[in-house]
């Protein structure tokens, strides 16, 4: 719930808590968040879904500064956890299939470097962002 859309950790919490009919504390989500992504990368979700979307005949691609009002915090320390929060998003036209990908910022090199635009074989729909100019020729 709480990585699509930016749904603070405690809302996410609060609204597990409301489905389930018993509390749900932040440190459980954040925790339970970690299990969902070691579970997708042994899996190689990433790998899998760069395919399928580069195999899409139309695709769409946005990057974006995270809401970082507040940031995120370390669950046992409190601390803010370091890292830039920008965020590349890449999918389907029709959202079948979105992929969300940290960067360390919104530079065309992170861009490239996350390794599904470079060469996209189909048409891509994004916005005038300079850092994505280099996709232009695909």
């Amino acid at each position: 719930m709480n990585n699509h859309g930016n749904v603070p950790v405690e809302l996410t919490a609060d609204l597990m808590a409301a489905l389930v009919g018993a509390p749900v504390s932040t440190g459980f989500v954040v925790k339970d968040v970690q299990r969902l992504s070691a579970r997708l990368l042994a899996a190689g979700f990433d790998g899998a879904m760069k395919v399928a979307l580069r195999a899409e005949p139309v695709g769409g691609a946005d990057e974006s500064p995270v809401n970082v009002i507040e940031p995120d915090r370390d669950p046992d320390t409190g601390e803010p956890l370091p890292g830039a929060a920008h965020l590349l998003v890449v999918n389907s036209i029709d959202r079948r299939l979105v992929w969300y990908t940290p960067m360390t910022s919104r530079s065309g090199k992170s861009i490239k470097d996350a390794g599904i635009l470079d060469g996209y074989p189909g048409f891509l729909v994004r916005d005038g962002y300079t850092g994505s100019q280099q996709f232009e020729d695909t």
